[in-house]
C-alpha cells in the first residue's frame, strides 16, 4: 500500500508501495526529489514487498520514514539527503519526540526507541510480540500503544519497561492514540472513543 501524505509548509511527502519516498511542491505538484528507502529482495512476491505504509513524520526540517521489510530512514526535508538509515521493518508507524528520539513499532510488535542523531537503539520492548500493537504515541513520560484485544499499554519513555496496562474496549484498537490537552483519545474498531488523563 501507500502511506498517508505529510505536509510541511510548501512540501508534500508521500511514501509508495515501491519503497520510494517522494517530495512534491504543494503549490504546483512538481517533484522536488525522490528517494528509494527500500529495494525489493527475495524470490517471491511476499519477499519482495517494500511498501511504505506508515505515514512519514516531519519535524525540525527532517523526515522520518519506514518501509515494510526495509529501512527506518531520516532525510532532510528540502534536499532528500539521507541523515541516517538502519534496517527495521514496519507497516504500523512511528512517532518522534521533541529531542528527535524515534519511537516505533516493528512488524513483530516490538516497540523501539531509536537515538536521534545516530539511529542506534536505546531500548526495545519485546513482550508485546504478536499482539499487533499500534503506532506508539508519546504522552509525557510515557509511550502508549494499544492492541487487538482492546488493551492500552503504558511504557516508560526512558527505558521501555511496563508501567501499566488497561482494558478499555471489547474490540480491537488499530489506530494511534491522539494526544491533546493532557489527555489521550483512543478509538476502537467498534466506534468507542475513550479519553484518558495523562498523569503529570
Amino acid at each position: 500500500g501507500d502511506s498517508t501524505v505529510s505536509i510541511e509548509e510548501n512540501t508534500v511527502v508521500a511514501g509508495y508501495a515501491n519503497g520510494r519516498l517522494v517530495a512534491l511542491s504543494l503549490s504546483d505538484g512538481k517533484v522536488m526529489w525522490e528517494k528509494t528507502i527500500s529495494l525489493p529482495r527475495g524470490r517471491t512476491e511476499i519477499d519482495r514487498l517494500v511498501d511504505i505504509d506508515a505515514t512519514p513524520v516531519i519535524q525540525n526540517g527532517l523526515i522520518y520514514t519506514v518501509a515494510y521489510q526495509g529501512n527506518l530512514s531520516v532525510l532532510e526535508l528540502y534536499t532528500g539527503r539521507q541523515v541516517w538509515s538502519r534496517e527495521l521493518s514496519s507497516t504500523v508507524g512511528l512517532d518522534v519526540a521533541e529531542d528527535g528520539t524515534v519511537y516505533i513499532t516493528d512488524d513483530q510488535s516490538y516497540v523501539w526507541a531509536i537515538q536521534a542523531d545516530t539511529g542506534n537503539g536505546l531500548w526495545r520492548q519485546t513482550s508485546l510480540s504478536r499482539r499487533k500493537v499500534t503506532t506508539p504515541a508519546i504522552a509525557g513520560d510515557y509511550i502508549i500503544v494499544a492492541d487487538l484485544d482492546g488493551y492500552i499499554h503504558w511504557l516508560s519513555k526512558k527505558d521501555g519497561r511496563f508501567i501499566a496496562r488497561q482494558k478499555i474496549a471489547e474490540e480491537a484498537i488499530t489506530s494511534q492514540a491522539v494526544i491533546a490537552q493532557s489527555q489521550m483519545f483512543i478509538l476502537s474498531q467498534d466506534g468507542q472513543l475513550t479519553a484518558i488523563a495523562i498523569p503529570q
